[in-house]
């Protein structure tokens, strides 16, 4: 058999290889969460679990998930933000769709989504992991310092009401008095 011969049968091969690898990857997922959900639904009864989803407010629920797309979708900018002035120009549309993945790998592993996609981006934008990790850890350390600041922000401008609460209740006083004096 000539070297022709065997590259048009390594070639004939890798199509196969290839659609089973991409039926897998959308089959697999796909399963594993037809399973996750009928685990979840197994001990409930049909009856009720079809009374829930009739009386739901489906408007209420279409605005929470447009708000939570554009919260994510504005995630994947800002994170396209953090990895630009590293020399990289990822698109958008995959730094989107690594959250939202990120997200569903959180349901099976917490905190594993942040590992998940960096390795997405890093396989499919050809960016260093280990850059793309620092990216997340400070995009979380930000996240933290934004809920601290926003935290802080409404306690000064309800401070009223927590005198009211601390002169009414001296324990929680102490409790708040203790939280601070060792942290």
């Amino acid at each position: 058999m000539s070297n022709k011969d065997n590259d048009t049968e390594t070639m004939q091969k890798k199509p196969k290889q290839s659609l089973i690898g991409r039926l897998l990857k959308v089959v697999l997922p796909l399963a594993l969460g037809v399973l996750i959900i009928y685990y979840l639904l197994s001990e409930v009864p049909l009856d009720e679990v079809w009374t829930i989803i009739k009386d739901a407010n489906w408007g209420i629920l279409a605005f929470s998930l447009i708000f939570g797309l554009l919260g994510n979708t504005i995630r994947g900018y800002r994170w396209q933000l953090l990895i630009n002035p590293l020399g990289y120009s990822p698109k958008v549309s995959n730094l989107n769709f690594a959250i939202y993945g990120g997200y569903a790998v959180n349901f099976a592993l917490p905190r594993a989504g942040e590992l998940w996609r960096c390795g997405v981006i890093a396989k499919e934008e050809k960016i260093p992991f280990t850059k793309l990790f620092g990216t997340v850890i400070l995009d979380r350390v930000m996240d933290t310092l934004m809920v601290l600041g926003i935290t802080l922000f409404a306690f000064l401008f309800n401070m009223g009401f927590f005198i009211e609460q601390f002169k009414h209740n001296e324990k929680m006083l102490d409790a708040v008095m203790l939280f601070f004096l060792y942290a």
